[in-house]
């Protein structure tokens, strides 16, 4: 999820990873607004769940099962965030 190879055709494919076409001049995408997102998926002890609704996360950090520095990525995005960001 955090790092990404473009591969350019079947033949880069083919020829292994070691081949492939690093994304260049591709500016990083930037978070979604506040408020403008409901679902995310969520890094926890080293697996990655959901999509999950931004209340179900915000309950779940308020009862403590998970820390307010948990990662959050909203759907669509590739930009992690700690779910403390989200708790507005």
């Amino acid at each position: 999820f955090l790092g990404c190879l473009v591969l350019t055709g079947y033949k880069h494919f083919k020829q292994g990873l070691s081949q492939a076409v690093p994304a260049v001049g591709i500016a990083p995408v930037p978070p979604p607004p506040a408020g403008a997102v409901d679902r995310y998926w969520l890094a926890f002890e080293g697996r990655t769940t959901g999509p999950h609704s931004t209340a179900d996360l915000v309950a779940a950090m308020t009862r403590g099962d998970f820390p307010p520095e948990s990662l959050v990525c909203a759907v669509g995005s590739t930009q992690w965030v700690p779910l403390r960001s989200i708790a507005s």
